[in-house]
């Protein structure tokens, strides 16, 4: 069973941190639907109760107040920052998957809130 595991630090040192993030980016480019990366948390049934509950539990520690400066690290395709923004935080979305980014502005673009301000 432990030969099974993967091990970090083989990663690292096999493909290095450039090929890690290149892995992260050509795995999103195979998605065959990305609207299931575009409709979390409801696009997977099975999940999203416990995304749901999570991300509750996580604005509740933050303390969030409208305005606030917030940074999504490895924000994936935006799906919590675009919570966070129609919340009235101001964001800043990071990810090494250039293609989780792509997926994470058509979500802010392709789909708008009603009655919200435009995303900059």
């Amino acid at each position: 069973m432990a030969d099974s595991l993967i091990d970090p630090q083989n990663l690292i040192q096999e493909l290095g941190v450039a090929g890690l993030n290149h892995f992260s980016d050509e795995t999103q480019k195979r998605l065959h639907d990305p609207g299931i990366q575009l409709g979390k948390p409801f696009s997977m049934i099975s999940q999203t109760p416990q995304l749901l509950v999570r991300l509750g539990l996580m604005l509740e520690s933050l303390r969030l107040t409208p305005g606030i400066k917030v940074l999504d690290f490895g924000s994936g395709p935006c799906w919590i920052s675009k919570a966070l923004w129609q919340m009235g935080c101001s964001l800043i979305a990071t990810d090494v998957s250039e293609e989780d980014l792509r997926l994470g502005e058509s979500l802010f673009n392709d789909y708008p809130i009603p009655n919200q301000p435009p995303c900059s």
